[in-house]
């Protein structure tokens, strides 16, 4: 509790992070200070097979040449660690990210975790290439977006850019910019975005939202219910069919409120 930890232009954290926290349970960071600036690009805070711990109420700062800011890391792990990167808690920090590429916000790489209550510019993600992340509960944020993150319940956040929605993830009460489903039975519910909603796979239930334009844009989004939304724009479908599109409000001031092509 009240640290400060701070590297600047050095190589410090490379494979485990700036701050490291391995192999462990039942650990909480809070009221810290982590700055990171061109530390080659590594992690600024990593929980790698670790459950149970909290990272509550820090500043994180990542300028230049640094990884992610929190990573619930999947990789690299301490030898003889039985931890699976579960049940941890994010909350209520505030992120800041002036980075690399390969510098995100909240990167999640387990099952079962808690994102709550953070702001910042970056945003929220699964890690690359893991598997079988399960039932993340990721709410009241402010972030600028939170990428396709599977088998989720995200609602109440506050979305500058786009939310994309993985396999069996529900979408509740949230704003943003746009929206992408590219997972199966997703399920969207009273959430407002402003552009473009787009769904490109199938078995979506997207109801009770204010929304603009509605895109499926291919066959694979077929059988999705499309149902008691307010629409300010269109809804467009390109090859999909078995699509339920009732009971909306469609008000615009376009050629068209349903656009149908089958080919």
């Amino acid at each position: 509790t009240n640290m400060s930890m701070i590297v600047s232009n050095q190589r410090v954290g490379s494979g485990v992070g700036q701050t490291a926290i391995r192999g462990s349970t039942f650990i909480t960071l809070r009221n810290c200070y982590v700055y990171t600036e061109n530390n080659g690009g590594s992690t600024s805070i990593a929980l790698t097979l670790s459950d149970y711990c909290t990272v509550d109420n820090c500043t994180v700062v990542g300028v230049g040449e640094v990884g992610n800011l929190i990573y619930i890391n999947p990789y690299n792990p301490p030898s003889g660690v039985t931890e699976n990167n579960s049940y941890n808690n994010i909350t209520n920090n505030k992120i800041f990210g002036e980075g690399s590429a390969i510098s995100l916000g909240i990167v999640i790489g387990g099952s079962h975790n808690y994102i709550s209550g953070n702001v910042g510019k970056l945003g929220i993600a699964t890690a690359y290439a893991t598997k079988g992340i399960q039932n993340s509960t990721i709410i009241n944020n402010a972030v600028s977006y939170i990428v396709a993150i599977p088998n989720s319940y995200i609602a109440n956040n506050t979305v500058s850019n786009s939310i994309g929605a993985a396999n069996n993830s529900i979408i509740i009460n949230n704003k943003a910019k746009s929206l992408t489903i590219a997972g199966v039975n997703v399920k969207v519910y009273n959430n407002t975005i402003t552009e473009n909603t787009t769904i490109s796979t199938g078995n979506a239930n997207v109801t009770g939202n204010n929304l603009y334009n509605i895109i499926l844009n291919n066959a694979k989004a077929s059988e999705t219910n499309i149902t008691s939304n307010n629409i300010t724009g269109s809804v467009i479908i390109t090859k999909a069919n078995k699509i339920n599109i009732s009971d909306n409000i469609i008000e615009n001031n376009n050629d068209y409120t349903i656009n149908i092509a089958t080919s």
